[in-house]
């Protein structure tokens, strides 16, 4: 799969999880807040 420009997806609001994509070097970065 080809991720061709950045997304967001979830909502902050309910304390939920928020995911973010975005076009990279080949690499996964993963960096998880609470």
């Amino acid at each position: 799969m080809e991720v061709k420009k950045a997304a967001m997806a979830g909502t902050l609001e309910s304390s939920d999880a928020q995911v973010t994509v975005e076009p990279g070097n080949g690499t996964v970065e993963l960096s998880i807040e609470s």
